[in-house]
């Protein structure tokens, strides 16, 4: 795991010496994501930067930019590829000999010998890479199939720039430094930024499976998929699986073990992150399987109550005779983690799981390097409480006119939270020990107005329906197809790398640790989408064919537990020890300061839900989380 960073310039708008000097900044910027190595390769108007974090093959064999043997092409490459070992052979059945035996060599010499098509079908991996073709004077830039590593790029007064995080880019006098208010909108609509923009105007991600291409007297890059899960969905729903329900967990269990099983591969200490779900029971348990010693990370909630799943990791921990440790996350803690949010995140991101897992990742890196996370079994084998609720509330209340559905909603939502609560306590003790029941009962109340499934999975992922963006266009309002498929479809699609993806890979690598996803391995994406519904939700729980594998190695009492998500209970911290704080940036004098913000919809939300008539959690979050990350770019906006 590294940074990379790089700059093309053809028609000589800038210096040898000023590439010089930019292409040093820009390698000083991504230092975090490297701490062991730095790197830079300049020459023929272009210059390479790497930092590195050394995982596989720590001597000076893995230094980059790497020059492949026949001197013709130079790499950069951020990841791992996990088949590394299988492709060197191959590989050496061919002819080719080798240096070292880092996972970054073979892959250089593999597309020397094969070629970018071939070898980027052949690899398994998270990566995000730059390759320079000497002969040809192309620049190809190529991300990973699900988006595990991050890529940006901008093409600008005929400077090509490229980086593993945008802070590389917004730094070079190429870049406008003009932020995208439309983009903006979008963050606040779904607390994250969706897509191939970035806040920045003319500064693009590389979307997952894409390849960008830049040869010398082209015009503009050209950009174009090398893999697109919407394809992979429709082929595998063209070939389901035919076998018997046996056979399936069989095989789902086959490619879950060697996904695992090669992500174990590594020359400095290893981990696994475990909380009480299922996925990353089944990611630790198969890993202990292999008879490999494991280390264990979890993080508690103090005073999170139902959300606190510490206990249950602790539980299974146990019965699986891993080295466990339990990072203890306490209000005093968020207030000194918080405000580095805004720099850890180097776009803004309000997904408030991104504070434990910040805190998760500081704590893991003093023992380990590299850590396994269960992250994707929810979008694959559909597992989010909304794919189940959404489709029982819909299927149920589809037999009432939507008029009168309408106007139970809005009786749900005029009892607030704390009364649900409240009423839960004293009349129906069974909901009760529900957690945050007023919220859910809003939320339900949402999903009770929707037209369809499609409607329902959009009133329960938006954040702010109307963003209080000042001169933002309308949010585009995308409804997923009304099906559980097309749900998660979209989730793959989108929530997948652009939230969950991004919040895993900036919190542990601004501290220099290597995070993998098992379940991400691109056969097993490939299988889930042969796989029949039922295998994905069964009688109103979702990941039947996860929870199948795990009860071969956990016991029942372990697996069927209530979901209770990684999200800390900032709600009840903004009316608590975080009020202070959050009041500094939620004042009118604050939000009118930056210019950005329309302060009268913010101030309504945050009244309401200082006063307990509304659950706001979430809009008042992606707020301040705004407001944190604009404080950091004070000194950047042109």
């Amino acid at each position: 795991m590294c940074g990379i960073v790089g700059l093309l310039d053809f028609d000589g708008v800038l210096t040898t010496e000023a590439m010089r000097h930019h292409l040093g900044t820009m390698v000083s910027s991504v230092t975090h994501r490297g701490p062991d190595d730095q790197g830079v390769f300049l020459d023929d108007r272009v210059g390479l930067g790497h930092r590195r974090l050394a995982v596989v093959d720590l001597s000076p064999a893995g230094h980059q930019p790497m020059t492949s043997r026949n001197g013709r092409h130079v790499l950069v490459f951020n990841g791992m590829i996990y088949n590394f070992r299988a492709l060197a052979k191959q590989l050496a059945s061919e002819g080719v000999t080798f240096r070292g035996h880092s996972d970054t060599e073979v892959l250089l010499e593999a597309w020397a010998t094969w070629g970018p098509e071939e070898t980027l079908s052949q690899v398994n991996g998270m990566f995000a890479l730059a390759v320079w073709d000497r002969q040809e004077r192309t620049l190809i830039l190529a991300r990973d199939r699900l988006g595990e590593k991050p890529l940006y790029w901008t093409h600008q007064r005929g400077v090509l720039a490229f980086g593993s995080e945008v802070r590389s880019l917004v730094q070079l006098p190429i870049v406008d430094r003009e932020l995208d208010r439309d983009v903006l909108a979008e963050m606040l609509h779904w607390s994250f930024v969706p897509g191939a923009a970035s806040v920045w105007k003319g500064v693009h991600r590389l979307e997952p499976g894409h390849v960008l291409r830049f040869r010398h007297g082209d015009a503009q890059p050209r950009l174009g998929p090398y893999w697109s899960i919407s394809s992979v969905a429709l082929a595998g729903s063209a070939d389901p699986f035919t076998g018997s329900e046996e056979e399936l967990v069989e095989r789902t269990e086959e490619l879950l073990t060697d996904a695992v099983s090669l992500r174990l591969e590594s020359d400095v200490p290893l981990g696994t992150f475990l909380s009480g779900g299922i996925d990353s029971a089944l990611v630790t348990a198969l890993a202990t399987s292999t008879g490999q010693s494991i280390r264990t990370f979890t993080v508690g909630m103090a005073g999170g109550g139902d959300l606190d799943e510490s206990d249950a990791a602790g539980e299974v921990a146990r019965h699986l005779g891993t080295d466990h440790t339990t990072v203890r996350l306490r209000p005093q803690d968020v207030m000194r983690g918080v405000d580095d949010l805004g720099r850890v995140y180097d776009e803004p991101f309000a997904d408030p799981s991104a504070l434990a897992l910040l805190a998760l990742a500081r704590a893991t890196r003093e023992y380990a390097t590299v850590a396994l996370s269960g992250d994707g079994g929810d979008e694959l084998f559909g597992g989010y409480n909304r794919y189940v609720a959404a489709q029982r509330v819909v299927i149920s209340a589809a037999r009432v006119p939507h008029v009168l559905r309408v106007a139970a909603a809005r009786g749900v939502r005029a009892v607030p939270p704390r009364a649900w609560q409240r009423l839960g306590t004293r009349v129906l003790p069974r909901l009760a020990t529900i957690p945050d029941l007023g919220s859910k009962a809003h939320r339900a109340a949402d999903v009770l107005g929707s037209r369809d499934l499609g409607d329902a999975w959009m009133s329960l992922a938006a954040i702010w329906p109307q963003p209080p963006i000042l001169g933002a266009g309308p949010t585009p309002a995308r409804a997923p197809e009304p099906s559980l498929r097309g749900l998660m479809l979209r989730d793959q699609a989108v929530t997948l790398p652009d939230d969950m993806l991004t919040k895993v890979d900036r919190a542990t690598m601004s501290v220099g640790l290597e995070a993998r996803v098992p379940l991400l391995d691109h056969r097993l994406v490939e299988w889930s989408w042969r796989l029949p519904t039922e295998a994905m939700v069964r009688d109103g729980r979702g990941k039947w064919v996860l929870r199948e594998v795990l009860s071969r190695h956990l016991p029942a009492d372990m697996i069927d537990r209530p979901k209770a998500g990684f999200d800390p209970p900032v709600g009840r911290w903004l009316t608590g020890p975080l009020r202070g704080w959050a009041e500094e940036r939620l004042s009118p004098e604050a939000l009118a300061g930056s210019g950005i913000i329309d302060p009268q919809p913010v101030q309504r939300a945050w009244r309401a839900h200082l006063a307990g008539r509304a659950d706001h959690t979430y809009r008042l979050w992606s707020v301040v989380m705004l407001q944190s990350w604009l404080a950091e770019q004070k000194d950047v906006v042109g």
